[in-house]
């Protein structure tokens, strides 16, 4: 697989983009988000671990406890700013068809 078809992967499952929002809201404990998003902690565990692999969010110790700190990448605030302009896209798109259908027309797209 490319990196752009597993990079899309990992976005399509359950949270990925949800937490990578998150983080690039200022949620960027692991606490912070399992409450921001109401998800278990190995959800919430394995979107970050995909989000650093595809290094979209770094992470680093902070404290005494050595609490991990998420921030999100310039690749990251990248991503989720061309995620809004898919968002957008889908969106029209998506009224263009349910329109298309309710008036029992073909869909075509100019």
């Amino acid at each position: 697989m490319s990196n752009l078809a597993e990079l899309l992967s990992d976005l399509g499952k359950s949270n990925v983009v949800d937490v990578l929002k998150a983080i690039n809201s200022g949620k960027n404990t692991l606490s912070d988000i399992i409450f921001e998003l109401k998800i278990q902690p190995s959800t919430a565990g394995r979107a970050i671990k995909a989000l650093v692999s595809h290094g979209l969010i770094i992470e680093a110790e902070k404290g005494a406890r050595g609490k991990k700190i998420y921030t999100i990448t310039p690749y990251g605030r990248e991503i989720i700013t061309k995620l809004g302009e898919m968002e957008a896209i889908i969106e029209k798109y998506e009224i263009k068809i349910e329109n298309s259908r309710k008036e029992g027309r073909e869909v075509v797209f100019r």
